[in-house]
């Protein structure tokens, strides 16, 4: 009976560190656009989600002459901006290279400069909604990464206007609903591509989670999208604004996954309400600074929470179902304590009764 003592506290230790790790990942931040060339005055990257400068510092290198360009950043959310702080040369290459978060090296790209551009002062687009429907996405979890919840789903998007039609490849998406940055995920370490959203570009899909039918709201919500241009970032082009209706207790058709594919959830979704945005006025939170010297500025996190939102975004961290560990740990510790006890009971010698 003693022996069998360790083998269940081994067995409980596994199962315990076996929940603790069974979501854990360090996806690399993303750069984009990756065309092989672009206007002159529009050169530049996105760098996202979420990247880190603690391994360094951005590089830009002209690869015609070999020398460092100095780079300008511009902070927006949970994405950078990397241009050029300087004039840049028609027909040159140049290399951006980016430090990694968990690896070394990050993604980096060649572009060459093309002829100029001109850029014209004119509205993004028009956007469009289907109509309303009852499907599930699936949201960030703990232990699996992701789960899949009941939602009033619809799928926004935009007809751009014709004088962008020539920098369409350039644009860089944004979704902002009621004012505020909408970036759903499916699950931990499933971010989008950067100047997309986890649709595709020039569309979104936009949910409130539904609990036991209730849920949503019948009062409009407004949805409009954005977008800029790397080489310019300061510069947006905005949509027409548009009203959506999530409300669970609508009489709304149903579908499996919303478009078949399953669908996919908010970072900081709330329970019953439309999933957080992930910052709060993000033009107000922009920065752009110089990068060179050797102090790098990470990329802003945008704010999350309620159920299924993402504590820390970018982290590297793994994503551990602490609560279902934690749970565990305390199951394990009453079991082992009543098992010792009946042990010990077993193991005591008789006492006659006292004559």
């Amino acid at each position: 009976m003693r022996g069998s003592l360790p083998l269940v506290c081994a067995v409980l230790v596994l199962s315990i560190e076996g929940i603790a790790h069974a979501c854990s990942g360090c996806p690399e931040p993303g750069i984009a656009p990756e065309l092989p060339q672009v206007p002159v005055n529009a050169l530049g990257v996105l760098w996202g989600p979420y990247p880190s400068m603690e391994r360094g510092d951005p590089v830009l290198t002209d690869l015609d002459t070999m020398l460092t360009i100095p780079l300008e950043t511009f902070e927006i959310g949970p994405d950078v901006y990397l241009h050029p702080a300087q004039p840049v040369e028609i027909g040159h290459a140049y290399h951006f290279a980016t430090p990694g978060k968990c690896m070394p090296m990050g993604p980096e790209h060649v572009l060459v400069a093309g002829d100029p551009i001109e850029v014209p002062e004119v509205p993004l687009g028009t956007l469009a909604a289907t109509a309303p429907v009852l499907g599930s996405v699936s949201r960030p979890a703990d232990i699996s990464c992701s789960e899949s919840v009941d939602a009033m789903v619809v799928d926004v998007t935009l007809a751009l206007d014709p004088a962008l039609e020539p920098l369409a490849d350039l644009l860089m998406y944004e979704t902002y609903v009621d004012g505020m940055r909408w970036r759903p995920i499916t699950g931990y370490f499933s971010e989008p591509a950067p100047g997309e959203s986890w649709v595709g570009r020039g569309e979104d899909r936009i949910y409130a989670i539904c609990i036991d039918g209730e849920g949503g709201s019948p009062t409009p919500r407004v949805v409009q999208m954005r977008a800029r241009i790397a080489g310019f970032p300061e510069v947006t082009f905005d949509s027409d604004e548009l009203e959506i209706v999530l409300d669970c207790q609508s009489d709304a058709g149903s579908s499996s996954g919303a478009d078949g594919s399953g669908g996919e959830t908010g970072e900081g979704s709330g329970g019953g309400s439309v999933g957080e945005p992930t910052s709060a006025a993000d033009d107000a939170t922009a920065a752009s600074t110089s990068v060179g010297s050797g102090a790098g500025t990470d990329g802003t996190q945008g704010s999350s929470g309620g159920d299924g939102g993402l504590s820390e975004p970018g982290s590297c961290a793994c994503r551990s179902g602490s609560g279902g560990a934690g749970g565990m740990g305390l199951l394990g510790l009453l079991l082992l304590g009543r098992f010792r006890r009946r042990s010990m009971e077993r193991m005591a010698p008789s006492r006659a009764p006292a004559p």
